[in-house]
């Protein structure tokens, strides 16, 4: 989806009430039935008793949209109470008409007028669960001063004891730019309505909009056509991981979604080539195939029973040795192949990437060690025989290009392109806004996902689901877009109910059929 000013944001939301008759008061409706929707995944299944919901609204359509969001979470079970930045008297047009909607349905609601009363200090705060900000919109200009900015201040003391959901962006901040002004909301999850701002391309603003998800408000498909998005790379949403991601049909079989091949693990480094496996087999792969050193065989099918685990022949550390010829003499069976985790930079490791390189006609996924023994001759990968995808942090990416990782995170969309263009295959660059590109004309950057997941293992799991997606037939790019969407909405599901520390490489798989289910 693409990126948009607030004065085209403005003038799409124009054009739809005056050109398609798609009354605001709808729009409103749609926002807030979508953002409760994603509040609901966040809270579901997290606690014993009804989820305690605290929304801080302001009085105009931000405010409007938390009214919605109000009754659709008390209808849903939860507990809820709305606090509002001003007078009742003075909110107006379709934020009225929902605020009295949410008051005839019996939600009360509190008014607190002056800053004073804004001082946690002075009030007595309820215990909750989830904190939502719906006090500034798009249309704000400058820092929130009164009564506004002492209700950012709030906003920002709840955070420390619940995580926080910004509506459409955190208020206080800049949506054109994304820089956050002297007050501003810090958010753990912003839903931005209809298309996400420019503000949200620039990397400082993700630490006020923690992960983004882009919330449908019903706007006609054809307003975004006409749209230029420049070179911009388009944001990857729920909305398009439906669109690519088939519905299964009644008659199928294991066969029908394809057969994987995993080729990686070495002694004492069972975990990587585990996790990618289960990563695998969790995206909805038919078929799973390990091919690992025979003294780790068996302890990685203990970890992935779903999978076939071959023993391969070991080098004198303990990796798996070169040539591969039982697989390389018939590779017509893989839909999909992954070498890399768990592998170590083993001479052998090369002379396996190489074979394939020459030799497979499946999309070959590039990952971890298989990525570092190209250090700096990233131009090999381009004379493969089929389509490559590379998913390298920005530590290999540095590695793979002979260049040091400031370079690379001065301008991660143009090194991402840069390296497409160099290896000739597709490139995930991952990271707080993994970017990825084909170096031609297809761009696209992931805002899911959070601090938590800087930790081990969790990119096994992501090259096994982009393995996984592969094999069962996606386009090899698509495939890309919806494993790192996915990967990246887990993390933030397991974070709303756990918190981001001890968050754990496993537990992406445990709560992937949850999200796969809400997104699909």
């Amino acid at each position: 989806m693409k990126f948009l000013s607030t004065a085209q944001m403005r003038q799409m939301d124009e054009d739809a009430i005056k050109k398609h008759d798609v009354p605001g008061e709808v729009l409103m409706a749609h926002a807030g039935r979508g953002i409760a929707r994603e509040i609901l995944l966040l809270l579901a299944k997290g606690y014993n008793r009804k989820p305690r919901v605290l929304l801080l609204a302001g009085k105009g359509n931000n405010g409007g949209d938390a009214f919605v969001v109000a009754r659709h979470l008390r209808d849903a079970g939860c507990s809820v109470s709305v606090w509002l930045a001003g007078a009742k008297a003075d909110v107006s047009g379709d934020a009225k008409r929902h605020l009295d909607l949410m008051i005839a349905s019996g939600i009360s609601l509190l008014e607190l007028k002056d800053e004073k009363e804004w001082c946690p200090d002075r009030l007595d705060l309820p215990l909750v669960d989830l904190a939502v900000d719906a006090l500034l919109g798009t249309g704000s200009v400058g820092a929130p001063r009164g009564v506004i900015g002492q209700a950012v201040t709030l906003v920002n003391w709840l955070g420390r004891e619940c995580p926080v959901v910004s509506i459409d962006i955190p208020s206080g901040m800049n949506a054109d730019t994304g820089e956050a002004e002297d007050a501003c909301v810090v958010a753990d999850h912003t839903f931005t309505l209809g298309a996400p701002k420019k503000g949200f391309l620039n990397p400082r603003a993700w630490d006020f909009t923690g992960s983004i998800e882009s919330v449908d408000i019903g706007l006609p498909e054809s307003l975004y056509d006409g749209v230029d998005s420049k070179s911009e790379p388009e944001l990857i949403t729920g909305d398009y991981v439906r669109m690519v991601l088939p519905r299964r049909p009644r008659e199928t079989n294991k066969g029908t979604y394809g057969r994987a091949l995993l080729i990686g693990g070495a002694k004492g480094y069972t975990g990587a080539i585990s996790l990618a496996a289960r990563g695998a087999v969790a995206s909805g792969a038919g078929l799973v195939t390990v091919y690992t050193p025979s003294s780790i065989a068996n302890t990685v099918a203990v970890h992935c029973p779903e999978s076939m685990v071959m023993a391969a022949e070991e080098t004198d550390s303990g990796s798996v040795a070169a040539p591969l010829a039982e697989f390389l003499s018939d590779l017509s069976g893989f839909s999909a192949i992954l070498i890399g985790p768990g592998m170590t930079t083993h001479p052998d490791t090369l002379r396996i990437l190489r074979d394939f390189l020459r030799m497979a006609e499946a999309p070959l996924v590039i990952d971890a060690d298989a990525l570092n023994a190209v250090e700096g001759r990233g131009h090999w990968l381009d004379n493969s025989s089929s389509e490559t995808i590379i998913t390298p942090h920005p530590g290999e990416m540095a590695r793979l290009l002979g260049v040091d990782v400031p370079t690379v995170m001065m301008d991660r969309t143009q090194v991402a392109h840069n390296a497409a263009e160099i290896t000739g295959g597709l490139v995930a660059l991952k990271g707080a806004g993994t970017i990825l590109s084909d170096g031609k004309t297809r761009r696209m950057i992931n805002l899911t996902g959070n601090p938590g997941m800087a930790t081990g293992g969790t990119g096994d799991v992501l090259a096994g689901m982009v393995t996984g997606f592969v094999a069962q037939g996606l386009d090899p790019f698509e495939a890309l877009a919806v494993a790192v969407y996915l990967h990246g909405k887990t993390g933030d599901l397991i974070a709303a109910r756990t918190g981001q520390h001890g968050l754990k490489a496993g537990d992406l798989l445990d709560s992937l059929p949850e999200v796969m289910r809400h997104v699909l």
